[in-house]
């Protein structure tokens, strides 16, 4: 059956094209076409229409950009004279290597929202001219654009044995999401363990701003007053070179323990009874039959356990999957046409998260299962239809899966 989807595909097209009394427009756009390998880009698609429709974005590949989610919002405009609705996706894009950089066309959906026939319309394709960065020093990580740290720690006075919560706020235009953490600087006698962190886009304009949060959970081990702070790094500005960022150290006050205390034991290895050696042990002794039966089995199960653990693992995945478009089924009754597409993002969004499929944009699987997802409250056989939905789901993740490794090799 997966042959035919591409032919019904081309007649839902043709249908739209021939019934389509109502103009679309689709408009692409770069904040600037010139950038540092690194730095941020906002890459913007506009859809118009003059009647009421659903708008489905099936954005590029990005190939050779590193891109964040997709921001999407409501507008209108007037378009030689004419009033439009808007509908536009902004998407924060960061070349991963210098040179010129092509943006293939992407592709607009537009569904009428009386007669439910649609029709797609490409964009065009943009080039990027990314320039490598300078030579830098041994300790620039690789950040292109602002950076701004702010590190808290609390409490600030504690007793010896007692733990502080410390957090670091990294926030700018640089692709801190992507970056590796910061160094945090302590004593020797502190013990530091990291705690999941935290990962926040906000648009200010034509600006993305990332900020990252990262949390960690310190105890002293001795009594005294420390600096907590956060090994300095360097960045890349590209408006004044490279940058030096510092974030002021905390000052914690670390008292004795309630015993009066000063220092805590974290505990030493402490040797434990020598054991015999091995001329002490007796020799085993078994039928040598046993080593026929019980070698080839041991052999076997080393051999079927990874399989086992990985089809396992696959299973409790479709498991999910399918529970929640089991979930999402009920909602997709209720809802209207024009929330349906954002409804059925955000399910593939987390059903991509779930699969560990994070960059892939939650727009372009919502469209490859939109298909079979619109007949669902109809369906005469649900179930079928939440299998095939899945299937597509499935399908669509290991495309994608298939074209990054290619590209790879």
């Amino acid at each position: 059956m997966r042959w035919l989807v591409p032919l019904l595909i081309l007649g839902v097209l043709t249908v739209g094209v021939a019934a389509q009394d109502e103009p679309v427009l689709v408009s692409v756009a770069l904040d600037r076409p010139r950038a540092f390998v690194g730095e941020q880009l906002i890459y913007t698609v506009t859809a118009f229409t003059d009647a009421s429709r659903e708008i489905v974005l099936m954005q590029p590949e990005f190939n050779g950009f590193w891109h964040g989610e997709v921001r999407s919002f409501q507008g209108s405009e007037t378009r030689n004279g004419k009033q439009y609705e808007a509908a536009i996706f902004q998407i924060s894009l960061y070349p991963l290597r210098d040179g010129l950089l092509t943006i293939e066309r992407p592709r607009v959906q537009f569904i009428d929202d009386g007669s439910g026939q649609s029709v797609i319309v490409a964009g065009e394709s943009l080039t990027v001219e990314a320039a490598p960065v300078p030579p830098a020093p041994d300790n620039f990580g690789g950040l292109v654009g602002a950076v701004i740290p702010q590190l808290t720690v609390e409490p600030t006075t504690i007793r010896l044995g007692e733990a502080v919560r410390v957090t670091l706020r990294l926030s700018g235009s640089a692709n801190l999401e992507a970056s590796p953490a910061p160094e945090l600087v302590l004593p020797q006698s502190w013990r530091l363990y990291a705690d999941a962190g935290e990962t926040d886009v906000t648009f200010d304009g034509a600006l993305a701003t990332q900020e990252v949060t990262l949390r960690w959970t310190a105890i002293p081990d001795e009594a005294g007053t420390v600096q907590v702070g956060v090994a300095p790094f360097t960045i890349f500005d590209p408006r004044t070179g490279f940058v030096d960022i510092e974030a002021p150290a905390v000052r914690v006050d670390v008292l004795a323990a309630a015993d009066g205390s000063i220092r805590r034991d974290t505990g030493a290895l402490v040797p434990s009874e020598a054991l015999p050696l091995v001329d002490d042990v007796p020799p085993l002794s078994y039928p040598a039959w046993l080593l026929w039966i019980v070698g080839p089995a041991l052999a076997v199960s080393a051999l079927a356990i990874p399989f086992a653990r990985s089809e396992f693992e696959a299973w409790r995945r479709r498991r999910r999957a399918r529970r929640a478009f089991q979930q999402f089924r009920a909602g997709l009754r209720r809802a209207s046409d024009a929330n349906r597409i954002e409804a059925l993002g955000g399910l593939v969004r987390r059903y991509l998260t779930d699969i560990g499929m994070r960059d892939v944009s939650a727009n372009s699987a919502a469209a490859a299962v939109l298909t079979e997802l619109e007949g669902l409250a109809y369906a005469p056989e649900p179930h079928a239809v939440l299998s095939r939905a899945v299937d597509r789901a499935y399908g669509f993740v290991k495309a994608v899966e298939e074209r990054r490794n290619a590209v790879a090799r």
